[in-house]
């Protein structure tokens, strides 16, 4: 089973334990990948996330600034979220790179726009934010995502970067 569509049906049928933000877990042993999710609210078809943070063990990148470049490239241009997608910046030194919405959704007077950090040595993490206008101070915001679109978010992620160490 690949891991979108294990996250799929173990999202789909997790049930959390009580009111308030939980945390809920998934394992791959086979593709190296671990997945943590952060949610404030959990539906038959949704699930509102704080944050979906995926981790990696065992899988090493080779090369890992030209690696790196083509994970976030990759990920630039899928369509899982809401919003186009573009990279800001890719830190070679700490190898990590951050991809932000292209251009934040207004809604309310506020901007939201959602915020991937990459980190060659880690993995993933997915969030969004708030801010008043782009002088102000930005806050996190929980994000809602059917739980189709968070199994292909999560399918976007992993398959980035396995066509990142693919040899030319």
């Amino acid at each position: 089973m690949t891991l979108d569509a294990m996250v799929l049906q173990k999202v789909g049928s997790w049930r959390p334990s009580g009111p308030g933000r939980q945390a809920f877990s998934i394992s791959d042993p086979e593709s190296g990948w671990g997945i943590q999710l952060i949610c404030d609210q959990q539906a038959e078809l949704g699930i509102a996330l704080w944050e979906l943070e995926l981790r990696r063990s065992g899988v090493p990148v080779p090369e890992v600034n030209r690696a790196l470049g083509l994970w976030a490239q990759h990920l630039s241009k899928v369509t899982s979220l809401t919003e186009p997608l573009h990279i800001v910046e890719i830190d070679q030194q700490r190898a990590q790179a951050l991809i932000r919405s292209r251009e934040p959704t207004p809604r309310d007077g506020e901007l939201l726009y959602y915020e991937i950090l990459l980190d060659a040595d880690r993995g993933a993490l997915v969030r969004r934010y708030r801010t008043g206008t782009p002088e102000a101070r930005r806050e996190q915001r929980a994000f809602v995502l059917t739980h189709e679109a968070l199994a292909n978010l999560v399918g976007d992620i992993v398959s980035g970067l396995q066509i990142a160490n693919r040899p030319d």
